[in-house]
Order: structure tokens, then sequence, then C-alpha cells
């Protein structure tokens, strides 16, 4: 018998009360733990029978994953082709559904250093510049949609370092690169509360890469739980999206 491995992603995290009856696993892309924790939550205090655990991940390896039968009820992905993957492999329980666009910045912790645009990445003081891996993770793609459209990725190639996924970008961009291209939503996360004003980022324009259309599908285990559909609906809510559009995504409240 052909035995099958898979990696649960980066961390786990459950939202539910004490007298939870059933629980379903929600696989997210990375760069939307903050906002789905505190969508989960705000789920799991209106129905209390219902925890919500939480794995993350790069979009493409959450797919993988699921291809090799990992146990998730939910899948959120920064890109819409993956759902739509999942989908002709029959793996769903129904249409992938748009419930939020991201949006690509580019960041430094040394300030004002965009002052001329994106063109100072060619500046000799600008040695590392982290980006999502761009065969994993949809905000990798799309920097090196922009760096390919502006010209400028033949003369950085030398200088980009690449990450597991989008969150860890950012993590590497505060701490071991000049620079570094990740979600604006990550702007919301503690560790960059003194890095908010705009002297640090600049949004890069979204129409250098293809749409952040982060995903939503229900997985085909999941096809019978009435827990799993109900999540499915609330993340599509005026109170979800609120969450979304604070976390720094484009929301979208009606299919």
């Amino acid at each position: 018998m052909k035995k099958i491995f898979f990696m649960i992603s980066i961390f786990s995290f459950s939202a539910g009360s004490l007298f939870a009856t059933e629980t379903i696993t929600v696989a997210t892309a990375s760069n939307f733990s903050s906002p789905v924790k505190k969508i989960a939550a705000l789920f799991s205090s209106r129905n209390p029978e219902i925890a919500v655990s939480i794995v993350t991940g790069a979009s493409g390896k959450l797919t993988t994953q699921i291809e090799n039968g990992a146990p998730f009820d939910v899948l959120l992905s920064a890109d819409r082709q993956y759902c739509e993957k999942l989908a002709k492999e029959k793996l769903t329980a129904g249409d992938p559904y748009i419930f939020a666009y991201g949006i690509l910045i580019l960041f430094s912790v040394h300030e004002n250093i965009f002052f001329s645009g994106p063109s100072a990445l060619s500046n000799t003081s600008v040695k590392k510049i982290v980006l999502a891996n761009p065969k994993l993770a949809p905000y990798g793609t799309a920097a090196v949609s922009f760096l390919s459209s502006t010209g400028l990725l033949s003369q950085l190639e030398p200088k980009l370092v690449y990450a597991e996924n989008v969150s860890q970008a950012a993590q590497f961009a505060l701490s071991a690169a000049d620079a570094g291209f990740i979600a604006k939503s990550a702007l919301m996360d503690a560790s960059f509360d003194k890095y908010r004003n705009k002297k640090f980022w600049i949004e890069i324009d979204s129409r250098t890469y293809p749409p952040l259309e982060h995903t939503a599908v229900i997985l085909k285990r999941a096809e019978k739980k009435e827990a799993a559909s109900s999540f499915f609906k609330f993340l599509q809510s005026e109170q979800a999206q609120e969450i979304l559009s604070k976390y720094g995504y484009i929301s979208r409240v009606s299919p």
C-alpha cells in the first residue's frame, strides 16, 4: 500500500468554544493568516458549536497537500488558479468563490528609499530584495510580473532572495533584506507598527501584475459538512468583509 506524506503548514490555530461539538479545518494562504483568525473567532462566537482549526502555508504547497490527502475542509488560496485546479481534479464540493483581492507593496525598513519609485532597487545600497517563491506563492508571481513589466528583472536578479511564502518574505524584509515585495495586509501585523507610514513602502501599480484573487472553496471531504458550508457563507458576509478591508484587502461583499 502506497504511503502518502504531507507536511502540516507553518502553524495551527483554533478558534472556538469549549462547548464546540464539531471542528472544521481551514487551510489558508499565509498572507491571510491574521484576518482569518479574526473571522474564525467571530464565526465561532456566533456558532459556539463549531470550532475552526487553521493551518497556513503557500497556496501551492497547500494545494499539493490537499492532492495528497491532507484532511482540510476549506481552502483559502491567494490565487484562483489553485482552487480551479482542485475543482478540475474533482477535489472540491462546489465552485470557487473570489472573496477578496490582495495588494502588492514594496517595503523597506530604510526610510524614504522609494522616493524616486521602484527604480531605487537598482541603487548599490540595495543589496538584497526578498520576494515569495513565485513557483508556490501568488505574491511572488505578482512581484516577478511587475519586475518583468518594468524591465528591472534581469538587472535585479542577482539581488533577489526567495522566501517560502509571502509572510516569510515580510519577516525577511524586516530583518535580513534591504527591500521586499510583500502583501499590504502585512502592515497590520504588530511587527510593522513603526513602519506603517508611507515613508517605508509604496503600493505597486496593480496593472503590472495579475489580480491577486483570494479564492475560497469547500473541499470534497467536507461536501456533507454543514459547518464548512456555514463558514464558507460567513466569509462572504458583511462582517467578514469589514475585517478584510481593515487588513488591507479589497473586499467583495456580494458574489
